[in-house]
């Protein structure tokens, strides 16, 4: 749980680095600064490469906690099965030795 805690928050840091980043260029691009950087788009795509690999991440540990606590909750549930299942197994055994008990005394 605490390795997806920090691999968020390591994600939500990587974004924003990006984001800052993003706001670098265009600020070069508005003012010329850096005009080869205008003329190609890989700068750019590259960041919304980056910024959608963010978001599958985000998606990807969102999943694992999901998953994480329904096999919680499923194993919990298997145990109220197993303690049920012993408390039925105990009655049908006392079920079972009254009715021989009944069948025996015939």
């Amino acid at each position: 749980m605490q390795s997806n805690v920090y691999t968020q928050q390591l994600v939500d840091y990587l974004a924003k680095e990006q984001h800052i980043i993003c706001m670098q260029q265009k600020y070069y691009l508005k003012n010329a600064i850096c005009p080869s950087l205008s003329e190609n788009n890989i700068y750019v795509n590259t960041l919304v490469g980056l910024e959608l690999s963010n978001e599958l991440t985000r998606k990807n540990i969102q999943m694992k906690e999901i998953c994480f606590y329904k096999i919680k909750m499923m194993k919990n549930e298997l145990n109220n099965l197993e303690k049920k299942l012993e408390e039925f197994k105990g009655a049908l055994k006392i079920y079972s030795e009254k009715f021989n008990d009944t069948k025996k005394e015939m």
